[in-house]
């Protein structure tokens, strides 16, 4: 929507496949018809689209709602000031994104040369012409991205609650849902298309093993919350005796009564033992104390399930800058060129490099970004922080793993203590028989 037509105005080819009803294409007509070229700006009330579009406002209210929901247009308020100098709200103001010939979205922001007093371009100094860039529609705003992840979530369920799926999707991060679950990396589309294609790349790998973490400390939760139920309820029954020590034994001769190969008596064996050295170092004999051990390793877990998934927040974040400053000082001699580039060549340098281009200027509004909220471009600092990290994460995970190995110590008695009640219930059912 770049060319300014006199007695027409252009509409995409590709805005009749995707998706929309035909009140919503009539609305986002009739809009078109009405922005400003420039600013893809426009303010027409909901009376004056529908006596445009042959539709009640209530209808005309909804399709816009629709369309701002799925990203096509954004909605603010505007306010007049009447000439008796009161300010009274105004009509809607739409921003309409633009749409290329191809179907993709247009540019959000153009290049503005800067000007001097006189109107005329100011040189560079170095053959070109100082210029800044300009924000066309407001899609880089921050609160509007939430806005419309939000939006999207909304629209995405309602669609698979209508086709019957269970699936739901939130767009807000694990940690502003209150959810102790290490997030994935993104992908990014080169990424994404290898691994569809069974090549396996370096991001790739980083999700598969954040998922194969996550599922360990699903795991071990599971595991502790049925081992914690139990002991309690163990620990609540008067007993008599060295209960623990007599269950020991019953898993000893069980196990052995198990192992027929020599494989299995060295399995029996290293079962016993482990149990055995869990039990004497920590000094465990009753019941009561088994639960109370539990109970710690319960803080334990939460603690430090706590510290692997902040730690990978922290890596996820860092690695993201690293990266980002990568690109930034690949493609910055590509740039760099570009202001020594006559003139008269530099739309054919833009064409060859366009792809370096666009990776350095997205990379340089990361690290202007991060400048704005006050973060300083240190990425010795990040890489030693990101080190220190992984490091401190791995010996986090060393405890996870030697935790898992005393659960399963601990359940394997578990499970012979039921399984000498339920002997206890059988003989009983045959004596009274």
């Amino acid at each position: 929507m770049s060319k300014a037509y006199k007695n027409y105005f252009p509409l995409p080819n590709v805005i009749f496949s995707l998706g929309l009803s035909p009140g919503e294409i009539a609305v986002y007509s009739y809009l078109l018809y009405c922005e400003d070229r420039k600013t893809y700006q426009c303010h027409p009330s909901y009376k004056t689209i529908g006596q445009a579009v042959g539709m009640s406002v209530n209808t005309v209210q909804k399709y816009i709602a629709a369309l701002g929901e799925r990203g096509f247009i954004s909605v603010e308020p505007t306010s007049v000031i009447t000439k008796s100098g009161q300010k009274r709200n105004g009509t809607l103001r739409y921003t309409i994104r633009p749409i290329r010939e191809d179907g993709k979205w247009g540019a959000k922001c153009r290049k503005v040369y800067d000007l001097d007093g006189q109107g005329q371009r100011i040189p560079d100094g170095k053959g070109g012409w100082k210029s800044h860039r300009e924000d066309t529609t407001d899609w880089n705003q921050r609160g509007n991205a939430e806005k419309w992840r939000a939006a999207w979530a909304a629209y995405t369920n309602r669609a698979l609650e209508a086709a019957g799926r269970p699936e739901r999707i939130d767009h807000r991060s694990y940690k502003r849902q209150g959810v102790d679950k290490i997030p994935s990396v993104h992908m990014g589309p080169a990424a994404s298309q290898m691994e569809r294609r069974g090549i396996a790349t370096e991001k790739g790998d980083i999700n598969r093993q954040i998922a194969a973490d996550n599922k360990l400390l699903k795991e071990i939760k599971a595991r502790l919350t049925r081992l914690y139920n139990w002991t309690k309820e163990q620990a609540d029954v008067p007993q008599g005796g060295s209960v623990l020590a007599q269950l020991y034994q019953a898993q000893a001769e069980v196990n052995a009564s198990k192992a027929k190969t020599r494989a299995g008596k060295v399995k029996a064996l290293k079962a016993n033992a482990a149990l055995f050295n869990f039990l004497q170092s920590n000094g465990i004999s009753s019941m009561a104390q088994l639960y109370e051990k539990i109970e710690a390793m319960n803080n334990d877990y939460y603690e430090l399930r706590g510290k692997i998934v902040n730690a990978e927040r922290r890596i996820s974040a860092l690695s993201e800058r690293l990266e980002m400053w990568a690109q930034y000082q690949r493609t910055k001699p590509v740039r760099q060129r570009l202001d020594k580039v006559k003139p008269s060549r530099r739309g054919q340098y833009q064409q060859e490099h366009e792809i370096e281009l666009v990776s350095f200027d997205a990379a340089a509004r990361f690290l202007d970004d991060l400048k704005e909220f006050g973060e300083a471009i240190t990425p010795k600092a990040w890489q030693t922080e990101v080190d220190r990290l992984t490091a401190q994460k791995e010996l986090d995970y060393q405890k996870m793993q030697a935790m898992r190995d005393d659960l399963k110590a601990v359940e394997q008695l578990k499970q012979t203590a039921e399984q000498l009640a339920r002997d206890g219930q059988h003989q009983q059912t045959e004596h009274d028989r």
